[in-house]
């Protein structure tokens, strides 16, 4: 039952705020329900994968998207994606102890490093870089590689990270950002969820219980987003997603 809970309620924070997957799913897997990091990582981005069918569709549908972005980005994050992915399953095949010790680390780094960034972009209302990154497609394909690896290697990223990203880079309105990152989060939570899965990285009890209350939550989020101010929502996420970080963090070192 708990997981059903934390299922609907993880979906419906991707699905108002594109926020959540790797973020809040693999620190809450490991600190409540002991799964191990590289089963929590596969488990997360399974769950994000197919929780965001729900969402993207409602994006979609009310055309709150920027395809051209989404087409350069997956060009670079699906190959870098798969090669994350593979290289976290080679590293803890070799070294175990030592991606056990490191891993939550390096995730708990780029949770800071994704809510500092999009804290200071959305709130400080300063542009980082003058560019419209659109007419850059190396750029956007070399974006979409560095993010689709740390993915596949760590689940985090699809969210925060790549919304805040955009926003610096990309002069569209809100809600189409938010609507592009979700629905390329979409495509690389599934390709790197799919081989992790392959790999066996993910625990198909949890991650079944997880999805089945977690797509109605993410299709409940995508509706009602329009109709939120998420200001706040967002300011109260990035503290529980610090403290949930501490307490990872905490008990994995």
């Amino acid at each position: 039952m708990e997981i059903l809970i934390i299922g609907a309620i993880l979906g419906f924070v991707i699905g108002i705020t594109g926020l959540g997957g790797g973020m809040l799913t693999t620190p809450t897997l490991v600190l409540f329900f002991n799964v191990p990091i590289t089963t929590a990582i596969g488990t997360s981005l399974l769950f994000a994968g197919i929780t965001k069918i729900a969402a993207a569709s409602v994006y979609v549908y009310r055309r709150s998207i920027c395809t051209k972005l989404i087409s350069f980005l997956a060009f670079g994050s699906v190959p870098g994606t798969i090669l994350g992915s593979y290289s976290l399953h080679l590293l803890n095949e070799k070294y175990p102890i030592l991606v056990n010790k490191l891993l939550p680390i390096l995730v708990v780094l780029l949770i800071f490093i994704s809510v500092i960034f999009s804290f200071y972009k959305s709130y400080i209302k300063k542009d980082l870089i003058d560019i419209d990154i659109r007419n850059r497609p190396y750029l956007i394909s070399l974006l979409g590689f560095i993010i689709g690896f740390e993915i596949g290697l760590t689940s985090i990223g699809s969210g925060v990270l790549v919304t805040a990203i955009l926003m610096a880079v990309c002069p569209l309105v809100p809600s189409k950002i938010v609507g592009s990152d979700i629905v390329h989060g979409l495509i690389l939570s599934l390709v790197a969820g799919s081989v992790h899965y392959s790999l066996g990285n993910v625990d198909e009890v949890i991650a079944t219980k997880l999805i089945l209350s977690g797509v109605i939550g993410a299709f409940v989020g995508a509706f009602i987003s329009p109709k939120v101010s998420q200001d706040k929502l967002k300011i109260a996420l990035y503290f529980f997603i610090i403290f949930l970080s501490f307490g990872f963090l905490l008990k994995k070192i």
